[in-house]
C-alpha cells in the first residue's frame, strides 16, 4: 500500500554541520538553464541488501510573506529530509506492498544515527511531505500484464493527458497527483535486478515481478491540501512544518485506500474491466434514466466501445460527451470492456475477463499489503 515516503524534521545546527561535513552531494542540473532539478546526499543503511536512502540537510527554504504575498527562498532553521521506499527498507524489495511506515522510519533513524554519530528527533517531530501509495495486482504471467496495459493505452481519458511508455506503462500527471500503471517486471529488470548478486534470488524475484500489474499514486501537493481541509473540518490548526502534517497526524487522518481510489477514479473512466453484456448496460441505464435517455446514452456507449472515444468526441458535442462519461462512472458501467466483437477489437483481450482493480480482499487479483 505504501512505497516511497518523504520525511522532514528540524535538527540542531551542530547536527546539520556534522552531516554536511560527512556528506557526498549528488545533483542533477538542467544544462540549458543551469537550475538544479534534483539534489540529495546519499547514505547506505546497515541492512544486508544495502538499500540507499536519499537525504539532504538544509538551512534554506521557501517562505511565504503574507504582507507582500510573495514567496522567498531564505535562511531558516536547519532541517533534514529523508526519502526512502518503505517495503525496500522492510523486505529488501517492493514486490510486496507494505503498510509498515513507523517500523521503517525507526530502522532508518537507527541506521542514520549509527553512521553519522548523531541523535535525531523522535518520530513525534517527523513530518510527512511525500507519500506514494501503490497496489499490486497479480496475474498469471507478464503477457497478461502487458495486454492489460495495451488495453488501457487504447483509450482517451476525459480532461486528462495520458503518457504511454511502449507496452509497459501509462501515466497521468496533475498538479496534485501522478497516477502510474505499469508492468513491474520491466521496471524491476531495469532498476533493481542487477543489485542482486545471488542469481537464484534474482531469477525468483524477476519471475514474481513479471506477474505484477502495478498501480502507483504519487501524492504531491495534495498533502498540503488535505491538511488544509482537515483544519477547516476540525476548526483547529494541526501541527506542521513547511505546510505538512506530522507523521503521526498524517497516518491518523489520511485514509490511504480511499484517497488512492479517489485519484484512480479521477483519472480512469472506470476501475472495472470485467466484460459487460450490452443488455445489462441498457437495463442499468433504463432503470436510472428512463427509456428515452437510456436509448440515447446506450447509443453513445455502443459508439464508445466499438469506435473509441476519439470518434465519440467527433460526433457529439463536448458537454454531452463528458456528461455521458460521468453517467457511466456514476452507474459503474465499464467502458474498458464489453462483449462487442469487431474487426480491430478482439473479444479475447489476453487477460482474465473478470480482472478488477478493486482494492479489497474479495478481489482475487489484489495483493493484500504486508504489516511489519
Amino acid at each position: 500500500m505504501i512505497d516511497t515516503i518523504g520525511i522532514l524534521m528540524i535538527i540542531p545546527k551542530k547536527v546539520h554541520q556534522k552531516i554536511l561535513q560527512r556528506s557526498i552531494n549528488t545533483s542533477r542540473v538542467d544544462k540549458d538553464t543551469g537550475e538544479i532539478e534534483f539534489e540529495f546526499d546519499n547514505f547506505s543503511t546497515s541492512h544486508s541488501w544495502n538499500y540507499k536512502v536519499l537525504f539532504k540537510s538544509e538551512d534554506h527554504c521557501y517562505q511565504y510573506d503574507p504582507d507582500l504575498k510573495k514567496t522567498f527562498f531564505s535562511r531558516c532553521l536547519p532541517f533534514l529530509k529523508f526519502e526512502f521506499s518503505v517495503p525496500k527498507i522492510m523486505q529488501g524489495h517492493n514486490l510486496d506492498s507494505s503498510i509498515a511506515i513507523i517500523e521503517s522510519c525507526f530502522k532508518v533513524k537507527q541506521a542514520f544515527e549509527e553512521k553519522y554519530n548523531v541523535v535525531l528527533p523522535g518520530l513525534d517531530d517527523w513530518h510527512l511531505y511525500r507519500i506514494d501509495t501503490c497496489s499490486n495486482f497479480i496475474m498469471e504471467n507478464e503477457s497478461q500484464v502487458r495486454n492489460f496495459i495495451r488495453y488501457l493505452q487504447r483509450f482517451n481519458y476525459p480532461r486528462r493527458i495520458k503518457n504511454c511508455y511502449e507496452d509497459t506503462g501509462i501515466y497521468f500527471a496533475s498538479r496534485h497527483n501522478t497516477l502510474k500503471v505499469y508492468a513491474k517486471g520491466a521496471e524491476f529488470k531495469k532498476h533493481d535486478a542487477l543489485k542482486y548478486k545471488n542469481e537464484i534470488e534474482r531469477k525468483q524475484l524477476q519471475k514474481k515481478a513479471d506477474c505484477i500489474l502495478r498501480i502507483e499514486v504519487e501524492h504531491k501537493n495534495s498533502l498540503k491540501y488535505i491538511k488544509k481541509k482537515l483544519e477547516e473540518k476540525y476548526k483547529k490548526s494541526l501541527s506542521g512544518l513547511q505546510g505538512f502534517m506530522t507523521l503521526y497526524d498524517s497516518i491518523k487522518h489520511i485514509y490511504l485506500i480511499e484517497e488512492m481510489e479517489r485519484v484512480m477514479d479521477k483519472f480512469l473512466c472506470g476501475v472495472k474491466s470485467k466484460v459487460m453484456k450490452n443488455l445489462d448496460v441498457f437495463v442499468i441505464l433504463k432503470n436510472h434514466l428512463g427509456n428515452k435517455s437510456a436509448n440515447f446514452y446506450y447509443a453513445v456507449y455502443m459508439l464508445l466501445i466499438t469506435q473509441g472515444q476519439a470518434e465519440v468526441k467527433r460526433q457529439i458535442n463536448k458537454s454531452t460527451y463528458y456528461k455521458a462519461i460521468s453517467i457511466f462512472r456514476e452507474l459503474n458501467i465499464s467502458i474498458l470492456a464489453s462483449d462487442i466483437e469487431k474487426t480491430d477489437y478482439f473479444l479475447d483481450q489476453g487477460f482474465p475477463e473478470d480482472f478488477s482493480l478493486k482494492m479489497n480482499s474479495e478481489n482475487k487479483y489484489y495483493q493484500l499489503p504486508l504489516a511489519a
